[in-house]
């Protein structure tokens, strides 16, 4: 699905050629590649710690040696800055007042927006067992209002200040994830349960981005615009990965394991011996045998049991910052 950019990156290049006029800085150093390395290599060793930790298990060594790794790796690159005359981070610019909340804003809606997106594919797709593709399209409306808004706010940010549309973005994406929390469920129902949510949380997406964006941007000199926008960048990609990665891990830890494995409830999926009570009201799903082991097996799991009363998107997406 990410063909989709090519063609509005060769639209946007055909537009920056004819629009954009180079100039440079002669005084200008050289970037500090070994920092540029050590951030990368940080967020990287972070990623993969986050990734692989419910995998292979928090206290692991692995797992601690990836986290010990991205820490020590953050730490040499921000002594990196302090001492090097081009650094990649300039820590003057982290003093100024408005460009760090809004870069700090940046990682904490980021974090929110990625978990928005994921959640509501994995509860599509598992939950009311929609195909990929139509999920897909069915949740476009979000992206389109986004785009729709973007454009338009985009236009009024000087008249009414970024911090009036950023706010004003939030609290309508906190509408959208709300409406879902109350009225989502599991008897499939779009266009009365979830397409109000995705155009509630579109909207404020479209409010938010550019204000924060743009607050960033405003917040630079101009011989440090590229800079700043390249930390603003950086900032919201890092705020995307806790979220995506605890999702997935949760997706992962709600596969059927053999008898004796003790499951924490993932994504609304709970454990097979459950009350009288609550058996009549459960779907039943065919799961695979012991850790991996095919159906059939000599200690075949029974089939798991799904709560109705609790399979809804709040076990997708609302329990992914509460319940740890």
């Amino acid at each position: 699905m990410f063909f989709v950019n090519i063609p509005i990156g060769l639209v946007a290049i055909a537009y920056g050629i004819r629009l954009l006029h180079e100039s440079r800085d002669e005084t200008q150093e050289r970037p500090d590649l070994v920092g540029s390395a050590l951030i990368v290599g940080a967020i990287g060793v972070l990623a993969l710690g986050l990734v692989k930790g419910p995998e292979w298990g928090w206290a692991d060594t692995r797992t601690i040696g990836a986290l010990a790794a991205a820490a020590a790796g953050l730490a040499a690159f921000w002594a990196r800055c302090l001492t090097h005359r081009s650094p990649v981070i300039d820590p003057a610019l982290l003093r100024v007042r408005s460009f760090a909340l809004s870069n700090l804003a940046s990682v904490l809606f980021s974090a929110a927006f990625a978990a928005f997106l994921l959640a509501n594919v994995l509860f599509m797709t598992s939950v009311w067992h929609e195909s990929v593709i139509r999920a897909g399209l069915s949740l476009a409306p979000g992206p389109v209002m986004a785009s729709l808004v973007a454009v338009t706010s985009g236009r009024f940010l000087n008249r009414f200040g970024q911090r009036a549309f950023a706010a004003l973005g939030i609290a309508l994406f906190t509408l959208g994830c709300l409406w879902w929390r109350l009225r989502v469920g599991e008897t499939p129902a779009y266009a009365s349960e979830m397409l109000p949510g995705l155009l509630l949380g579109g909207t404020g997406v479209g409010f938010v981005l550019p204000s924060l964006a743009s607050a960033s941007a405003a917040s630079v000199p101009r011989e440090r615009f590229a800079t700043g926008s390249a930390i603003y960048t950086m900032t919201r990609q890092v705020g995307y990965v806790p979220r995506r990665v605890d999702l997935r891990g949760r997706a992962r830890d709600s596969q059927p394991r053999r008898p004796g494995c003790r499951v924490r409830p993932r994504l609304g999926l709970h454990d097979h011996r459950r009350e009288p009570r609550d058996r009549d009201r459960t779907l039943h799903r065919e799961g695979r045998g012991s850790c991996g082991s095919a159906p059939g097996s000599a200690r075949e799991r029974p089939p798991i049991l799904v709560s109705s009363s609790r399979r809804s998107l709040t076990g997708v997406f609302v329990r992914c910052f509460t319940d740890r």
